[in-house]
């Protein structure tokens, strides 16, 4: 199904589209890694921009056409999760928010996934800090790149890093 078709409350086969695809990267990334530490799980490691990445990988090969967003906050200096848009309908999936908890809890899902507001709610009822939530705070688009959206939150000092790379 692509995500053309996407409306609220969300498919099961798109939430199971997606959770396989964080399922696939996290142990992707997990097994790439000959000195993976101990105890520590994917879905809560700082690897947003590779998690996210083959995340979109997986779930173009499955006909859907998600952006991976690249985003700056004040506290952040660049975390990235994937956005599915259809008009003005967004949903974002976010297979890492978990580093932003303020501590390991197991009844918290791996996935934060719904529209930005619904993804506040969520962050904020799992009791991450409000001074990360601008992460997934609806902002205009600067620039994109190969289906990597890169939002206002950037810096200017970030954005002279970023676009001699253009």
């Amino acid at each position: 199904m692509a995500n053309e078709q996407l409306v609220l409350p969300l498919p099961n086969t798109f939430v199971d589209d997606v959770t396989k695809a964080a399922a696939e990267a996290y142990h992707e990334v997990s097994s790439d890694q000959p000195e993976w530490p101990e105890g520590l799980e994917p879905h809560r490691a700082r690897l947003c921009q590779w998690i996210s990445h083959i995340m979109l990988n997986k779930l173009v090969r499955e006909g859907y056409k998600p952006l991976q967003i690249l985003r700056a906050g004040q506290k952040v200096n660049e975390h990235s999760y994937l956005s599915f848009r259809n008009g003005d309908l967004e949903v974002i999936a976010d297979a890492t928010w978990q580093q932003f908890a303020p501590r390991k809890r197991d009844d918290l899902p791996k996935i934060l996934l719904g529209t930005r507001e619904e993804v506040v709610s969520q962050a904020l009822d799992a009791g991450v800090n409000e001074k990360y939530l601008d992460l997934w705070m609806p902002s205009q688009v600067d620039f994109v790149i190969d289906n990597r959206v890169y939002e206002d939150a950037l810096t200017e000092d970030m954005k002279k890093v970023i676009m001699p790379r253009i």
